[in-house]
């Protein structure tokens, strides 16, 4: 099988690439921009071809490609307008490129939750729910579904939805479990925000399952663990792993927006991201990021295999012999 890849020296990417590899029939071409970035372990395996460039700047692409995994994508910027421009006009960008292939191309694109939008009254959102984005990371990646959508009777086009991912290399929470480390759990949301998470792997799971089955171009599914936690559950289940007591300190909203106020000011200074900002403000005043899997349950047969402790577990053991934590 013909693969190609995108956003493959990312936390996700680098999950599946050895999947793919492993299979001697597949063929895996990687769109990146740095090839030194990739693993060096997958810089040997010879069923592994970078293809420098970018969503703006695409090289020759090998024809007949069966597969694509659209994982590419910005999930922090320092202005709006990043967004669109790599999660929208990237997307579509590839997909131009895609279309002079002579195959009809199975196109996974990864997108995110934060695309349909928050749970009200706690009912979790479904697949058909109307899409209610919050912020312009979630208008971007509902704009890339869109235009991902328009090919799809030229491609088979598949669109998973995901909320948090973490894992081994994942640097999102580290900030978080660093403190858990010192002792300290911050509750930025006094103990309201409930919201899915997803194991990296779990996730990996998903995706091989999308690309694997026959099924109905346009299809969305919803990936996520079967329950939504708070942020003190995840901090306390960490804290157990670390052998740690921590001192719960609730931050009041007023403060919160302060710090996600003076971050964006600062990073539009500095022209660096910040994982505290105005938009992650507005997703802890939603309260709850719950999604509904049953739908991927039933048609792909996608069973979460890791619960919070045993994905906890493995991060947490990544980062200490990574000499991360």
């Amino acid at each position: 099988m013909k693969i190609l890849v995108t956003g493959g020296t990312g936390f996700i990417g680098q999950h599946l690439l050895p999947l793919l590899v492993k299979n001697p029939e597949n063929q895996v071409f990687l769109l990146v921009r740095q090839p030194q970035k990739i693993d060096p372990d997958l810089q040997l395996q010879p069923a592994l071809v970078p293809l420098p460039g970018d969503l703006f700047k695409i090289p020759p692409l090998p024809s007949d490609f069966d597969l694509v995994f659209h994982l590419a994508g910005l999930t922090k910027a320092t202005r709006p307008t990043a967004y669109y421009s790599v999660n929208y006009s990237g997307t579509a960008s590839l997909l131009k490129a895609l279309n002079s292939q002579k195959k009809k191309i199975k196109f996974i694109y990864l997108s995110s939750l934060a695309a349909v939008g928050p749970a009200f009254n706690q009912i979790p959102v479904k697949e058909d729910d109307l899409p209610s984005p919050l912020n312009p990371y979630g208008r971007s990646k509902l704009l890339g579904e869109r235009v991902a959508l328009e090919y799809s009777s030229r491609f088979q086009v598949i669109i998973i939805r995901v909320g948090a991912v973490y894992g081994p290399g994942d640097r999102d929470f580290l900030s978080f479990f660093r403190l858990i480390k010192k002792g300290l759990l911050l509750l930025f949301d006094s103990g309201r925000m409930k919201f899915n998470l997803c194991y990296v792997k779990d996730l990996i799971q998903a995706l091989y399952l999308a690309a694997t089955q026959n099924l109905p171009s346009g299809e969305i599914f919803h990936i996520a663990a079967p329950r939504g936690y708070t942020w003190e559950e995840i901090g306390l289940t960490a804290a157990t792993i670390l052998k740690r007591k921590v001192l719960k300190i609730k931050l009041p909203s007023s403060l919160v927006f302060s710090v996600a106020f003076f971050s964006d000011l600062v990073s539009k200074i500095t022209g660096q991201a910040s994982i505290i900002n105005l938009d992650k403000y507005k997703e802890m005043k939603a309260a709850y990021w719950l999604a509904d899997p049953s739908k991927a349950q039933r048609r792909l047969g996608f069973k979460p295999e890791y619960d919070l402790k045993r994905g906890l577990n493995e991060t947490i053991e990544w980062y200490l012999k990574a000499g991360w934590l």
